[in-house]
């Protein structure tokens, strides 16, 4: 019996903790407040935007730029294989096709495998 009590707290050391008002957590919560960083202006936000659509565009002139001149590249060598080696381009172009099919083909089985 007598290790009952020990268990049990104390009422009014119970009653006592819940009817003080909380200060310590409004201190706390006050704190953490004032450690939050502040939110920037829209000025700043405008700013990020710009930049980003700056960098976006110059990215896109870059990559446009690159596929132009890879295009140009492809086209020459495929016109003076086709002009000066005729046999040749005939080739390329079964081959191409060849392996184009059999690529299309192993995808859409793969995609019909997995449903």
């Amino acid at each position: 019996m007598t290790d009952q009590k020990r268990i049990r707290p104390n009422s009014e050391i119970r009653e006592k903790e819940f009817s003080e008002p909380p200060f310590k957590l409004d201190e706390a919560m006050e704190q953490l407040d004032s450690l939050a960083p502040a939110t920037p202006n829209q000025q700043w936000f405008e700013q990020l935007v710009l930049d980003e659509q700056e960098a976006l565009r110059k990215r896109y002139r870059r990559e446009l730029t690159l596929f132009i001149l890879s295009a140009l590249f492809i086209l020459s060598v495929v016109l003076f294989v086709m002009r000066e080696l005729p046999q040749i381009f005939l080739v390329l172009q079964g081959a191409v096709s060849v392996f184009a099919f059999l690529y299309s083909y192993k995808e859409t089985k793969k995609q019909v495998e997995r449903l």
